[in-house]
């Protein structure tokens, strides 16, 4: 089998190829991270309007409306109407979102996780 079939085959869910959800993975990774640093991680549990999420968090509207609309495509937000909040599904990984963002921010500061892990 040639490698770029046994590439594209490895990255197959139900199916199909799903290459830009691999090409995305970091991107939303860094979203979350980001509302998570702006504190706006526990304010999407509930509905709320982007505009009063950016005021109540001092962001600029246009760059959090264009991170919501990649994390309601993604399937990490809920959108109706004009109100957002984590779907279902993020709602139930929050913990294990937060392990995760604890993670990131050893390997960041320490130049790895080893580092990190070591103090």
């Amino acid at each position: 089998m040639p490698a770029t079939l046994l590439v594209t085959h490895s990255m197959r869910f139900s199916d199909r190829p799903d290459v830009l959800s691999w090409m995305l993975a970091g991107r939303v990774a860094d979203a979350v991270a980001a509302l998570a640093q702006t504190g706006c991680l526990e304010a999407l549990r509930d509905w709320i309007t982007d505009d009063c999420l950016a005021r109540s968090h001092k962001l600029d509207p246009a760059g959090l409306a264009t991170l919501l609309h990649l994390l309601v495509k993604a399937g990490f937000v809920d959108r109706q109407g004009e109100q957002y909040r984590w779907s279902e599904h993020a709602l139930s990984s929050l913990d294990f979102i937060a392990i995760e963002l604890r993670l990131r921010q050893l390997f960041a500061a320490g130049g790895g996780l080893t580092a990190g892990l070591r103090g």
